[in-house]
């Protein structure tokens, strides 16, 4: 059994995560601009030469809904995104599997991350029960 968990990163050196939430009426979970003082990592201390922010959605306990989700969000958005300076944007998938780790994406999914120009990384992560966040 498998469990997964999807984000979407979104980054660009003039990326306005703050004008993309207001043009394309969405939340982010997380999010700096461009300049702003680092908490962590190799900018801490220091301006970050870019803008980055990360759209979550959690709708149900079914991952392919919270994909699916996502991807809708996306579609709506994308646009505006990249109006608001992201040039670089990227689906992540962490999946937490037990036994065996198989990973599916519908024909639907793979089209419409295609047409939107967007990757796909994921991550596995073996664990001993479906706890994992």
């Amino acid at each position: 059994m498998a469990r997964m968990s999807v984000r979407c990163l979104i980054q660009g050196n003039n990326f306005s995560p703050s004008k993309a939430e207001k043009i394309a009426g969405v939340i982010f979970s997380d999010m700096n601009e461009p300049g702003a003082i680092g908490n962590a990592g190799r900018y801490r201390g220091i301006a970050i030469p870019y803008g980055s922010a990360t759209l979550e959605s959690v709708v149900s306990d079914n991952q392919l809904d919270n994909l699916d989700a996502l991807l809708n969000k996306l579609k709506c958005s994308i646009v505006k995104f990249r109006e608001a300076g992201a040039d670089d944007v990227t689906l992540h998938c962490d999946v937490f599997y037990e036994d065996q780790c198989n990973i599916e994406f519908s024909a639907a999914q793979i089209t419409c991350l295609s047409k939107m120009e967007i990757a796909v990384t994921i991550s596995c992560y073996k664990c001993c029960n479906q706890e994992h966040d």
